[in-house]
């Protein structure tokens, strides 16, 4: 049987979706479909200093599948989802997108098993990120295989390998088309309690796509990066547990050496279930990226009066934490705050100051569940960016709204 949505129907797209669902029925007990719609209202959809003009209504009607199958000592997952977002008035930003997940979790031997797996994820670039107005839809493609063999007790020696493309549907200079290829080798431990802790080293080679190499722009071809980690898992009791990774990482390029980068990498989250229906999650987080800027384009903005970048990565901090609070069965409540500081590095130009931004967002919302198989859930969000960079700062408010069925 096949669902056809017309696309003015997005109001009932959910409703469609759904019959469709469960008009095919359940593949098994571990196996669910849900289906729904979702109205956003943005007030700064550009994230521009001004904010004029840029009110706008997103409606996406989205049909979801996920499960996951046992066959022998084997297991199969598989979470995937379509979505249609149409747009008010910017109707030129219409997409549709995939995100698909697949993973084998195999099991050779009693000491030898490992996963092997596949993500998928089509999305629209934030405009925090990528500025001006112009539609820039971006695909992520991933292929991993991962393995650990318990070689004594609870040691494990631990490998795997990936395979990532990134690609932009318009030119994106700062985070550009690329691929890479990694490999990792590590050794773990397991506590009795399921407390874990690994040490590992990955060494990642990636090509950029389309690139032309030129002194003016000094963007380069590719990269070689190295990261050292430690990653561990800290379980206290029933009631909190602690994750936690800390790291070296080193990136070369391959001909523009002033576009390279190191140092150290972490982070450390906190889930505490505080009483039966309250819980805590609370985080903290250091990071490097790569975010390539041309000199010329820098110049010319400097020279229009807006913002700009001199960069060639930045060094990012961010600090969030969210109450949960389940009144009962069928509502619960949530929060988050989230901080993030951002110092843009590596910049090729001399005399300018090296861009500075700071980004607050706060998070309210609320989950209804009326049925089993129904769940209306609402959030308001505040973002408010300050910048040292002119006509870089923006606040910006949105609300959601949507309708979830699930079989």
């Amino acid at each position: 049987m096949f669902c056809q949505i017309k696309p003015t129907a997005w109001i009932t797209a959910g409703l469609s979706l759904c019959y469709c669902a469960a008009a095919q029925g359940k593949v098994g007990d571990a196996w669910e479909f849900s289906a729904g719609s979702l109205l956003r209202h943005e007030d700064n959809l550009f994230r521009s200093t001004s904010g004029n003009e840029s009110n706008e209504q997103i409606v996406s009607a989205f049909a979801a599948v996920s499960g996951e199958q046992s066959i022998s000592r084997q297991n199969l997952k598989l979470d995937a989802r379509f979505s249609d977002h149409r747009y008010q008035h910017y109707d030129y930003l219409d997409y549709t997108a995939w995100e698909a997940e697949a993973a084998w979790d195999w099991l050779a031997t009693s000491r030898l098993q490992g996963v092997l797996g596949a993500d998928y994820n089509e999305s629209i670039n934030s405009f925090a990120d990528f500025s001006g107005t112009e539609q820039n839809i971006r695909t992520r493609r991933r292929y991993y295989l991962d393995a650990d063999w318990r070689v004594a007790g609870r040691w494990k020696l631990l490998a795997g390998g990936a395979h990532y493309q990134q690609e932009n549907s318009s030119l994106y200079r700062v985070e550009g088309d690329y691929q890479s290829d990694s490999l990792e080798l590590g050794v773990g431990y397991e506590a009795p309690s399921g407390s874990h802790l690994s040490i590992s080293l990955r060494k990642t080679d990636g090509d950029y796509a389309n690139r032309v190499i030129s002194t003016t722009d000094r963007v380069d071809s590719g990269f070689e990066q190295t990261l050292a980690e430690m990653r561990f898992l800290w379980i206290f009791s029933g009631k909190s547990k602690v994750r936690g990774s800390l790291g070296y990482v080193e990136r070369e390029h391959y001909h523009y050496g002033e576009r390279d980068y190191q140092g150290a990498i972490g982070g450390l989250s906190l889930d505490y279930q505080w009483t039966g229906s309250t819980s805590l999650s609370a985080a903290i987080e250091q990071s490097l990226a790569s975010y390539q800027s041309s000199p010329a384009t820098d110049i010319d903005k400097i020279l229009g009066g807006g913002a700009f970048y001199n960069s060639s990565y930045y060094r990012r901090r961010l600090v969030s934490i969210g109450p949960l609070w389940r009144y009962s069965a069928k509502v619960s409540l949530h929060a988050r705050w989230r901080y993030e500081e951002r110092d843009y590095e590596g910049g090729l130009l001399t005399g300018p100051p090296a861009r500075e931004d700071r980004l607050q967002t706060l998070v309210l919302g609320g989950d209804w569940s009326p049925a089993s198989y129904v769940l209306i859930s609402a959030a308001l969000q505040r973002e408010k960016r300050a910048s040292n960079q002119a006509n870089a700062d923006f606040n910006s408010d949105n609300a959601t709204l949507s309708l979830t069925f699930t079989f």
